[in-house]
């Protein structure tokens, strides 16, 4: 009888695999239907960062360059000021 039981148990899965089966291909498929979308989504996203990252280096390079310069010629006007007392100091 016990052995009955199970054999009918067993045959009721064998039934329901294909069924599940079934099932989980199709969660697949949704499942990388999805991840393929998201991976499309990112590189878009990363597309944009990159573009308005590029634009910003861009206008930190001017004011860095423009900041530069300045420094340079106030630097260049410190050097002349010195060579200017050092050469009065000197009797």
């Amino acid at each position: 009888m016990e052995t009955r039981g199970r054999a009918k148990k067993a045959s009721g899965l064998r039934d329901m695999f294909p069924a599940l089966k079934g099932d989980m291909k199709e969660a697949f498929d949704v499942v990388e239907g999805c991840t393929i979308e998201l991976n499309s989504v990112k590189d878009q996203l990363k597309g944009h960062v990159m573009n308005a990252f590029n634009g910003k280096v861009d206008e930190m390079q001017g004011v860095l360059t423009s900041t530069m310069g300045k420094l340079i010629e106030k630097d260049d006007a410190l050097e002349a000021m010195l060579i200017a007392l050092k050469g009065k100091l000197k009797p």
